[in-house]
C-alpha cells in the first residue's frame, strides 16, 4: 500500500438512491425501467457513432485517475460463472448541481479547466461510490469525471474480478477528424480504495 492510500467513506446503495434519485441524477442514473413501456422504447439515440461495447474485468482495488469523456457511458454489472465476491463500485467527485450546469455552458476547453480546478482541490469527503449489484445498469452523464473500482478480490482464495459491460457511441471518425479526444484524465491527490 502506498503512504497516500485513503478509504472512501461515502457509499451509496440502490436502496439509498431510489430514495432521493435527484441527489445524483447529475452525477449518475441508475437505469430504471420506464414508466408506460410498451415493450420497447429506445432511450437515447446517437447521431454521431455506432454504440460501442466492451467487456470490463474490474481488476482494480484503488485508483487516483478519474476520467471524462465527451459522450455518456453505461456500465453493466454482470453475472460471471466464476467465484466472484468482490463488488464494482463507481467513484465520483460529488460535485453540486450548479457545478454541473456550469460545466455544461463551458466550451470543452473551459470544461476541462474548471474540472481540473475543482479536482486539484478535492478531498475524500467530496468523493461518493455508488455500489453495484449484479445487473445494475448505470449511466455516467457526458463530462463527469469517474472510475471504476473493486472491493478486495481474495485472489488466494480463487476469487476473480466482477465483469462489467460498457456501451458508449464508437465517435473514432467524428475525433480523427475534428482532433477530439475520446478521454480526458485527471490526477486526483490521493488513490482511493473501498
Amino acid at each position: 500500500m502506498t503512504d497516500n492510500l485513503v478509504k472512501l467513506k461515502k457509499i451509496i446503495t440502490l436502496e439509498a438512491y431510489n430514495e432521493n434519485p435527484d441527489t445524483y441524477q447529475h452525477l449518475f442514473e441508475i437505469q430504471l425501467p420506464p414508466k408506460n413501456i410498451n415493450l420497447f422504447k429506445v432511450r437515447h439515440h446517437f447521431e454521431m457513432g455506432t454504440p460501442m461495447v466492451g467487456d470490463l474485468v474490474l481488476d482494480l482495488e484503488s485508483e487516483k485517475m478519474l476520467e471524462i469523456h465527451p459522450f455518456p457511458e453505461w456500465v453493466v454489472f454482470l453475472k460471471s460463472s466464476t467465484k466472484v465476491k468482490s463488488k464494482p463500485y463507481l467513484v465520483v467527485p460529488n460535485f453540486p448541481k450548479s457545478l454541473v450546469k456550469k460545466f455544461s455552458r463551458k466550451s470543452v476547453d473551459e470544461r476541462i479547466g474548471l474540472i481540473q480546478s475543482e479536482i486539484g482541490t478535492i478531498t475524500i469527503d467530496d468523493i461518493i461510490a455508488f455500489e453495484y449489484d449484479i445487473g445494475i445498469n448505470i449511466l455516467v452523464p457526458a463530462f463527469i469525471p469517474h472510475f471504476f473500482i473493486s472491493s478486495k478480490i481474495n485472489k488466494d482464495a480463487g476469487e476473480e474480478p466482477p465483469y462489467l459491460q460498457v456501451f458508449e457511441p464508437n465517435l473514432d471518425v467524428l475525433t480523427k477528424n475534428l482532433k477530439v479526444k475520446m478521454s480526458y484524465f485527471f490526477k486526483l491527490p490521493f488513490s482511493v480504495y473501498i
